[in-house]
């Protein structure tokens, strides 16, 4: 799974969606961006999202952003991985990392999946390639 413009995409249009306070964004639908939207719903950082046809061959993903008293839960986003530098973490050193740096939590590519570093940490107990940090 390259992280490549997907992700990046991804979290562009998030960023820019938090930014202007919009309720609903879109993105392009691929397995990773799912994946990624799977995990960020679980850690409760979305509300949900949907899949929507453009026509019959081609499929777009509504995300649904959370906000708190006005106030989005995703503070920052931040691509740590990029197509030429990606960042690879062991278990034991995300223990250290999650000490060390102020973040909610970091989403992974891992052998178990898209995971976060909780569910890698307390789940999973895998280390993996970090796709972004979230605050």
């Amino acid at each position: 799974m390259g992280t490549g413009n997907s992700v990046g995409d991804l979290i562009t249009r998030i960023r820019n969606g938090i930014i202007k306070n919009k309720e609903v964004i879109s993105c392009q639908k691929s397995f990773l961006n799912e994946e990624i939207l799977k995990t960020l719903e679980r850690e409760g950082f979305i509300m949900g999202y949907r899949l929507n046809s453009i026509n019959q061959k081609r499929f777009h993903i509504d995300i649904h952003l959370k906000y708190i008293n006005n106030e989005p839960v995703i503070r920052e986003l931040v691509l740590i991985s990029k197509a030429r530098k990606e960042i690879f973490v062991k278990y034991e050193t995300l223990l250290e990392f999650q000490k060390r740096y102020s973040f909610k939590i970091l989403v992974l590519s891992t052998s178990k999946g898209i995971i976060s570093s909780q569910e890698a940490i307390s789940t999973y107990f895998v280390g993996g390639k970090i796709l972004f940090k979230i605050n």
